[in-house]
């Protein structure tokens, strides 16, 4: 439990500097647990977090920052950790806030599933140079969200692409750039662009 809090309070100081979620896969861990069907509580989120790094086979977590594409002068921070992935399919869990104005405005504790496939976009180039070595991932997060003005549903689609920048033991280094659309949140609701930073443990 100590555990737990401790991350809960680096994923909350995390936060506030940017960050975010992404996908990963290659793992004999079992079947998906849909685990996250109801909108999580905070406390519930972060413990989830918490448990991608303390039980899970595989995970990649990593930080993301972007800015609302739908007027009103907002920014976005997200956290969270996707982990357990078998056959390109992961559970993933997450907290983000919201900035307006120079200053935190709301809080949303989310969580679903995401899928993601490889994909080598320069190999056609040919040859055995980097450009044939470039790898990354398109990914799609399907997760629920805290809803907010008498919505009965939040829910947060994000789609993104990542590549990896360079590997350490079973450990890859990740960045990318992903699309949010937000829906059930008020005048929250619409399109997000991101930029994310990330690390992947594989097994």
């Amino acid at each position: 439990m100590q555990k737990i809090k401790t991350f809960g309070l680096a994923v909350l100081l995390a936060t506030a500097c940017g960050l975010s979620v992404q996908a990963q896969s290659n793992n004999t861990a079992g079947p998906v647990q849909p685990n996250l069907i109801s909108a999580p509580s905070l406390m519930g989120g972060i413990e989830q977090i918490g448990e991608a790094f303390t039980s899970a086979t595989n995970w990649t977590a990593d930080a993301s920052f972007g800015r609302g594409l739908s007027g009103g002068d907002n920014n976005i921070a997200f956290v969270g950790a996707a982990y357990n992935f078998v056959d390109n399919v992961g559970i993933i869990a997450g907290y983000e806030i919201i900035y307006g104005k120079g200053k935190p405005q709301v809080s949303t504790v989310a969580g679903g599933i995401t899928l993601n496939g490889s994909i080598k976009p320069l190999a056609f180039f040919g040859g055995t140079g980097w450009t044939s070595k470039l790898s990354g991932r398109l990914y799609v997060n399907d997760l629920l969200a805290t809803p907010r003005n008498g919505n009965a549903l939040g829910n947060l689609i994000i789609t993104g692409i990542s590549f990896n920048i360079v590997s350490f033991k079973n450990f890859e280094f990740v960045a990318g750039a992903s699309y949010e659309n937000r829906q059930g949140q008020g005048k929250y609701d619409g399109g997000y662009a991101l930029i994310n930073l990330g690390i992947t443990r594989l097994f």
